[in-house]
């Protein structure tokens, strides 16, 4: 656990985005309670959020990273932790991918402007009982900054995704107050 300290550090060093440690006891918990042992995460970071469920779980996790940089890095961090038989990282920018596994838990946390067609895009890969987690829903980001066009539009497309959210049939979903608000949806 020590490495994931590190990998941690490091990451709010340079200002790199992570899961927060309550939304992922969440999921730990989560995975744990209903057997989920097929996740694929949206947005690798620094392999933070994987190396940290692989932890302490059992699941086998995909992860996909656009970014190189940050995706070399996360490749590094995986491997030094030794769970690279258990985290497969994939570069590529998601949308571009078709995957034809299935998965218990799909994790959004990318591009905020994009969740609802990371959301559409993926979709046919959850399994029956499944959950899609989207992370980063609230709006802190924006507190305290000048409203720029692009703050307005990131605020204007986490809102409709939301309202998607809120109203989507198919799905029952839960907003929580943890990190900067999650949403976790289950089929109906």
């Amino acid at each position: 656990m020590v490495y994931l300290g590190l990998i941690k550090d490091e990451a709010l060093k340079n200002n790199i985005p992570i899961m927060h440690d309550d939304t992922l006891a969440y999921l730990v918990t989560l995975i744990s309670e209903h057997g989920l042992n097929n996740i694929l995460e949206i947005g690798s970071a620094t392999g933070y959020s994987s190396i940290y469920l692989a932890s302490h779980t059992k699941a086998l996790i995909t992860t996909i990273e656009k970014d190189r940089e940050r995706y070399e890095q996360a490749l590094k961090n995986i491997k030094e932790s030794n769970l690279i038989a258990r985290i497969n990282i994939i570069h590529a920018d998601a949308l571009s991918l078709e995957l034809t596994d299935s998965f218990d838990l799909i994790i959004i946390d990318a591009a905020k402007t994009k969740h609802q067609l990371f959301f559409n895009h993926f979709l046919p890969n959850l399994s029956e009982k499944g959950y899609i987690m989207t992370d980063n829903l609230g709006l802190g980001c924006t507190k305290g900054k000048p409203l720029t066009k692009n703050r307005q539009r990131l605020i204007d497309k986490t809102n409709e995704y939301i309202t998607f959210l809120s109203n989507n049939l198919a799905f029952e979903t839960e907003f929580l107050n943890l990190g900067d608000q999650i949403s976790i949806s289950k089929r109906k």
